[in-house]
């Protein structure tokens, strides 16, 4: 049910083009992006200076280079990959909220019931998969940084849980 919010109102993005304002400079215009190849991988670990993307994000420029080499320079084709780290952000946020609070209801903590937990973490997943605030993060191709560090943040928070012992891996 996550997934299907997350791209069920996505799907009309498959039409729409490059956007005007960030897709060209950190999505057409960058050559790195075309030379996915294990000679140039180093390349995107490297930082340049760039006067129009003052930025080095390597992991999100090696995603695009993936999705270049796969289907070439279509913006649909970009779309799935935005899609998969989005759903990846909502699923991660919703195991890791389960799970704290859980731990919290197992505490005693915010009078919360254990039979709640689930319930409360599926909802706030299912409103934060729908909330049009993150519409810009998930139709500008641009946005990927957004939603990957989404996904990073959430499955460092869920493995903080297991470090800590709070939940079992078995």
């Amino acid at each position: 049910v996550l997934l299907i919010a997350v791209i069920l109102p996505q799907i009309p993005t498959l039409n729409y083009d490059f956007v005007n304002y960030d897709d060209y400079s950190t999505i057409v215009e960058l050559p790195l992006i075309r030379s996915l190849s294990f000679h140039t991988l180093p390349k995107f670990f490297i930082p340049t200076r760039r006067i129009d993307l003052p930025e080095y994000m390597p992991l999100k420029n090696l995603s695009y280079a993936v999705d270049y080499a796969i289907f070439g320079m279509s913006p649909a084709s970009f779309r799935p990959q935005q899609w998969f780290w989005y759903g990846a952000t909502v699923l991660l946020l919703f195991f890791w909220l389960r799970c704290f609070l859980y731990s919290l209801s197992q505490m005693g903590r915010l009078g919360l019931k254990a039979s709640r937990v689930e319930p409360l973490a599926f909802l706030t997943a299912l409103l934060y998969a729908l909330h049009p605030v993150h519409v810009e993060s998930v139709t500008w191709l641009s946005g990927r940084k957004d939603v990957m560090s989404g996904a990073f943040i959430f499955a460092a928070l869920l493995f903080a849980l297991i470090w800590q012992g709070k939940i079992r891996t078995q």
